[in-house]
């Protein structure tokens, strides 16, 4: 494969915050006049950043250089929906809109294998070690993936646009799509463990705690909240005003502390789990936040916005100011 070496030339962006002092201060902004940016994920060490939408190209960033510096080639021209890499940092995997699971060998992003999930890929999740993969598809299914055999393990319904996300200690899964619910899955069963009922239509981002005490939840549509849910008791501790827009994506700090939400206006908002307290956000006047991603370290904030012809990227900020709310 060719790695071709481009310049991209960087984007300015208005934050504002509602605290006194801004704790979202802008770090990076790769961004583009098209739509190749739909997708994306970081390597373990958040050095190198991959992104792709439509088009024919996944994108390698250098985040420190603040520039792309080399494409990997798609082996179809699809929209690219969800990006992920493997814990050990060997892989990066690529969903597709045709229902092809891509697997790029990194560095060299040569193609080494791909699987074939029928439809519309949503979601993609490794477990802690590497050794499954899960994906979630508009076929209504989940699949555990035998990485080996290059086939299903195992598969089990869920709703259209099926989304899912894993506990950090890969026994648990939380399952959305379009209806009014989060499913808990047991892994070592299959079997559901319950529900969480929410009012919104659609919830397609929530995320685990890093302890899988805690599970946060965004409305695509109204009511428009972002919800923190108490796992023992299937209660939501709080309900956080999501400001009259969708949210499609959440994350969590890994200190456990904070939480964030991405809106579909674009805005960033960052909240406290102590107090369900707004900390802080930012607004980049583009609309159509994708995904959202705290550092390990938990010192940066990284979303992927746009997916239109207008202006599409991925935006990184350093997180300041933070000393007491992290108390």
């Amino acid at each position: 494969m060719v790695v071709h070496r481009i310049a991209l030339m960087m984007g300015m962006i208005l934050l504002t915050s509602s605290a006194e002092a801004q704790k979202l201060v802008e770090y990076r902004n790769f961004e583009e006049r098209s739509s190749e940016y739909g997708s994306m994920a970081f390597s373990p060490d958040w050095k190198t950043l991959y992104s792709a939408g439509t088009g024919s190209k996944i994108k390698d960033c250098d985040v420190e250089a603040n520039q792309v510096i080399g494409e990997f080639t798609k082996n179809r021209e699809t929209f690219t929906s969800v990006l992920t890499v493997s814990p050990d940092g060997k892989w990066l995997v690529a969903g597709e809109s045709n229902g092809a699971i891509v697997f790029y060998q990194l560095p060299s992003g040569e193609v080494a294998k791909q699987l074939d999930a029928k439809r519309w890929v949503r979601s993609l999740a490794f477990t802690a070690d590497g050794k499954e993969l899960f994906s979630g598809s508009d076929d209504h299914q989940i699949v555990r993936w035998d990485l080996e055999a290059e086939q299903p393990k195992e598969q089990w319904p869920t709703d259209k646009q099926g989304y899912i996300t894993l506990s950090p200690d890969g026994k648990t899964a939380a399952t959305t799509g379009l209806s009014r619910k989060v499913s808990l899955w047991d892994l070592a069963t299959t079997k559901s463990v319950g529900e969480l009922k929410v009012p919104a239509e659609s919830t397609y981002g929530v995320a685990f705690s890093a302890d899988g005490k805690w599970l946060l939840s965004g409305d695509r549509r109204s009511p428009y909240e972002v919800r923190l849910w108490d796992l023992a008791t299937r209660t939501a501790q709080h309900e956080m005003d999501g400001r009259n827009d969708g949210v499609v994506a959440v994350a969590f700090h890994p200190s456990g502390k904070l939480v964030a939400a991405a809106k579909l206006n674009g805005a960033i908002e960052m909240w406290s789990v102590e107090t369900g307290e707004l900390v802080d956000s930012a607004n980049s006047g583009v609309s159509n936040a994708l995904g959202l991603s705290f550092s390990a370290d938990g010192t940066k904030l990284a979303h992927v916005y746009g997916a239109t012809e207008a202006a599409c990227g991925v935006r990184i900020w350093l997180l300041e100011g933070l000393e007491e709310a992290l108390e």
